[in-house]
């Protein structure tokens, strides 16, 4: 069984020279189609995907999650913005640093 899943993702203040990295986790993990705006810093520039839907294994909330979080921390980023929800415009929450730190020391567990 799967669900109609609504998600946005953010993230800002990516190198240049490393947006293909981000761009091929959003890629594996959410979708090829979002925007990648460059901001005034023409050294930097964020992804930026608003409101898209996804049908989806109901499971694909944790793993899309758990997946952005191991994947784009393991690449030396810390800070992005990511909400899911069943079929309904969501707001994305913060990952910073706290949660980093969290998600670190869980996967060191393991």
């Amino acid at each position: 069984m799967g669900s109609l899943w609504q998600y946005s993702f953010i993230i800002e203040q990516v190198p240049h020279d490393r947006i293909n990295e981000i761009k091929k986790i959003v890629c594996d993990v959410l979708t090829d189609d979002f925007d990648i705006l460059h901001g005034e810093e023409k050294n930097f520039c964020s992804i930026e995907i608003w409101d898209r839907k996804i049908y989806a294994s109901n499971g694909f909330y944790t793993w899309s999650e758990s997946e952005l979080k191991k994947r784009i921390w393991k690449g030396g980023f810390i800070n992005f913005r990511y909400g899911i929800n069943l079929s309904q415009e969501t707001e994305p929450q913060d990952f910073d640093y706290e949660e980093y730190q969290n998600f670190k020391i869980i996967e060191d567990d393991t």
